[in-house]
């Protein structure tokens, strides 16, 4: 009797241990080493979270890449007045050559794609004359804009769009865009 309780205790230490090792490892093998982190979505491991409970839980890092192109302003919370110019500034990562168009979007909510608005449900305006800009606006900068007397008062969203062969109103090809984070107002 006394050697069945010895043989229980010693099998109960090595279950013990081969549990503790292989939890060890296990956890170890899922978890990428600090150099080996990447930013990279498609190359990321999962994460492995502690959880209150003795199940680990597993999650996917959100991962957002710059957008090439970004509007600076007008992005939200000013107030234009007609007749007066403001400074209109983006930037982008796109090729130097490629050109850029801008469209102001009046609008009662924050747009995030453009290209799921249905065009009868919004009213938009050039900002800038084909005669002032023939080839489009520069990829990357800033220009003055005066607000035309004619535009209507309202809230409005900047949508800044660039690429080749590509349109905002008849989306063949998407373009590469930015918008506007908040809406500002014209009076």
């Amino acid at each position: 009797m006394n050697k069945n309780k010895k043989t229980g205790a010693i099998l109960a230490i090595v279950v013990l241990i081969f549990v503790v090792f292989f939890g060890f490892y296990y956890k170890k093998s899922n978890l990428p080493a600090p150099s080996e982190q990447v930013n990279d979505q498609q190359n990321e491991s999962p994460v492995l979270e502690e959880s209150t409970t003795t199940s680990p839980v597993v999650t996917q890092p959100i991962v957002t890449k710059p957008k090439p192109i970004r509007v600076i302003s007008p992005n939200g919370g000013e107030t234009w007045e007609k007749r007066k110019q403001y400074l209109v500034k983006w930037d982008t990562t796109l090729p130097k050559e490629t050109k850029a168009m801008s469209v102001l979007i009046k609008t009662s909510s924050v747009i995030s794609d453009p290209y799921l608005l249905s065009p009868t449900k919004f009213k938009s305006y050039e900002m800038f004359l084909p005669s002032q800009f023939p080839n489009g606006l520069p990829g990357e900068g800033s220009i003055t804009y005066v607000v035309p007397e004619t535009i209507p008062p309202g809230t409005y969203q900047m949508l800044v769009w660039a690429g080749s062969n590509c349109t905002f109103s008849r989306p063949i090809k998407r373009c590469e865009f930015d918008m506007s984070d908040k809406l500002f107002t014209i009076k």
